[in-house]
């Protein structure tokens, strides 16, 4: 009984083409062109400016320190982490708590 109940949604059993399951764009693909196109070793990113690239707003979890380091628990996947290094950049969640840092990742030689 509780995997039929489990089934139902508000007593109504969805049809099962009811769903329509689309591609999910990484939100974070827009950065990683961006920075793609960038020439300079080393600047600065507003939060601001970055949902602005993103065309989104960051989550509040953006703010903290560890979302962004791209060195940090590199087993961890984080799409944001991977846009970053995906387009050769490391990027560092600043003092102030409202801009990212991006420096390029030296080339292997």
């Amino acid at each position: 009984m509780a995997t039929a109940a489990a089934e139902w949604v508000n007593g109504w059993l969805p049809d099962p083409g009811f769903f329509v399951i689309e591609d999910v764009v990484n939100d974070y693909d827009a950065l990683r062109d961006y920075l793609k196109k960038q020439h300079l070793p080393e600047f600065v990113l507003t939060f601001d400016e970055i949902e602005a690239i993103i065309d989104a707003a960051l989550p509040r979890a953006a703010h903290r320190a560890s979302w962004w380091e791209t060195l940090r628990s590199p087993q961890e996947k984080m799409p944001q982490r991977e846009a970053c290094l995906d387009a050769g950049y490391i990027a560092t969640r600043q003092a102030d708590g409202r801009s990212v840092r991006f420096k390029r990742m030296p080339k292997p030689r």
